[in-house]
């Protein structure tokens, strides 16, 4: 993770003419344009990715109500002084929501080098179901040490899959003594939603493999 620091508006302008980033954490009060201003420059220009990119709000607690970021068209928004676990959560919840926008598994790497396709897809749906029901019950138990088990078996499939960087988020979190119960429980469910998303995927690979059969013997 590589991260660019600007002191105004204009050092931010500069930066986002030179590259795309991934994400932009705006501070609320900052001396000449603030937070709000800055949101509503960027959403009106074609500087670089500035009509895509996510936007974060940061703010002192108590600041202003959640909604009116959210209103405002922030992405989302982080109270400070956080944690670093409380960053990589926000992170990981922001990667999770726009990869559920685009929700594209690559099976390219785990099916080239087996003969039959579908038995590999249907492997990986059972073991995938059965990982979210072990989430799942870990989870209900407050179980860190299973939690960390189950995703430790997880990660080398999702790698293959290209969709490892939610799951090493997540197994970050689960590291940080100072997580909360509240927190892991929300990014447990993310994962357990990935895992789901994941079976659905395959499903639809194993119907276009069929297909794609039935047309190749016509």
């Amino acid at each position: 993770m590589n991260c660019t620091t600007s002191v105004s508006s204009k050092d931010v302008v500069k930066a986002m003419r030179g590259k795309d980033y991934d994400l932009l954490i705006s501070d609320i009060q900052m001396p000449g344009t603030n937070g709000f201003d800055l949101l509503t420059l960027l959403r009106n220009s074609n500087i670089g990715n500035s009509r895509t990119i996510p936007i974060v709000a940061m703010t002192a607690r108590g600041d202003r109500d959640k909604e009116a970021f959210l209103h405002a068209g922030f992405t989302d928004y982080i109270y400070k002084p956080f944690s670093s676990s409380e960053l990589l959560g926000l992170l990981s919840r922001i990667k999770t929501n726009r990869r559920e926008e685009k929700p594209e598994v690559d099976f390219s790497l785990i099916l080239s080098e087996v003969s039959d396709k579908h038995k590999a897809l249907l492997s990986l749906i059972s073991q995938s179901e059965k990982d979210r029901e072990e989430l799942d019950a870990a989870i209900k138990n407050g179980d860190r040490q299973k939690l960390r088990e189950i995703t430790h078996r997880m990660q080398p499939m999702w790698e293959f899959l290209r969709m490892a960087e939610p799951l090493l988020a997540y197994r970050t979190l689960l590291k940080d003594s100072e997580t909360s119960d509240k927190e892991l429980n929300e990014y447990t469910r993310q994962i357990i939603a990935s895992t789901a998303m994941l079976i659905k995927a395959a499903e639809a690979e194993i119907k276009r493999l069929t297909n794609e059969t039935e047309d190749t013997d016509s």
